[in-house]
């Protein structure tokens, strides 16, 4: 019997069962069966499953505008993608992720500058790392992207450059689940701190360029939006020029939520263009 439960003595038979090794549907049981009948008397998983928890946050700039203008701020980096040993995972929308294995011993914790949805790759500098962690059963690991980087427009373009274009995905994908290509695209490349300055460009890729010339790093805010919302109408088979122009700027708008676009492009004091203006559409 178990615990309180007392039960005469009889004879039995134990042994166990492995199903499934080197798959996710292993398994490994005790039986104690009896041995006149075999009736299962008792069985139990001697699988033990550890866990750990996993954080990944990011130092981007706080308020949209361009680093040189804004305040620095410390969020959570959505859909990252962290490696577990040799199995790769992705954090959720707020940058977390519990894994669950076999075992009870130490893992290794890799996070990566990129995540699911998006693949970063720098024109210039290297791209931002972080030191893996060996975390015990149970634990939690965090880490920080670009920590205390305030001043560093290379570095910070990375992380503002992700999470803007995964906002602008998300937003994207909230008003509509099946916007086509969008839904379901995986890695799509973003390209900060490329050779040039005073611009940023959309070629089936989005491109941003290094400070210079009078003008701030373009890998921020709504700059960002303005290039990914030229993929939104390239995906849909809407034709570009005016008509992209235009409908880039809107997905900016609404990603900042002010009329302003390119505030700090060149001064921190104004942007480029703005929404409040008197221009109407004619034929």
């Amino acid at each position: 019997g178990l615990d309180q439960d007392v039960q005469a003595s009889k004879l039995a038979v134990e042994f166990k069962v492995i199903s499934g090794e080197g798959t996710d549907d292993y398994q490994k049981v005790l039986f104690v069966v009896d041995a006149s009948n075999g009736n299962v008397l008792y069985q139990e998983s001697l699988i033990y499953h550890g866990s750990v928890n996993v954080q990944v946050n990011e130092y981007v700039t706080s308020d949209l505008k361009a680093d040189t203008c804004g305040v620095e701020t410390t969020r959570a980096m959505p859909y990252a993608k962290v490696v577990i040993g040799t199995t790769t995972l992705y954090t959720d929308v707020n940058g977390a992720l519990t894994y669950t294995y076999s075992g009870t011993g130490s893992v290794t914790v890799a996070p990566t500058m990129g995540g699911k949805y998006f693949t970063v790759t720098p024109g210039s500098g290297t791209l931002n790392t972080v030191a893996s962690q060996t975390v015990a059963d149970g634990g939690t690991a965090t880490f920080l992207f670009n920590p205390g980087a305030a001043n560093a427009a290379i570095s910070t373009a990375q992380t503002n450059v992700y999470e803007i274009a995964n906002r602008t995905r998300d937003m994207i994908l909230t008003a509509n689940p099946n916007y086509p290509t969008i839904q379901t695209q995986t890695g799509f490349v973003v390209r900060p701190n490329l050779s040039g300055t005073c611009n940023a460009y959309y070629d089936g890729n989005i491109n941003f360029y290094l400070s210079g010339g009078g003008c701030s790093n373009t890998g921020f805010g709504d700059v960002v939006a303005h290039e990914y919302g030229h993929h939104m109408v390239s995906s849909a088979g809407s034709g570009q020029n005016q008509y992209g122009e235009g409908q880039s700027d809107v997905v900016g708008v609404l990603i900042t939520d002010s009329p302003i676009l390119g505030y700090g492009f060149q001064t921190c004091s104004t942007g480029i263009r703005t929404a409040s203006n008197t221009c109407t559409y004619s034929a």
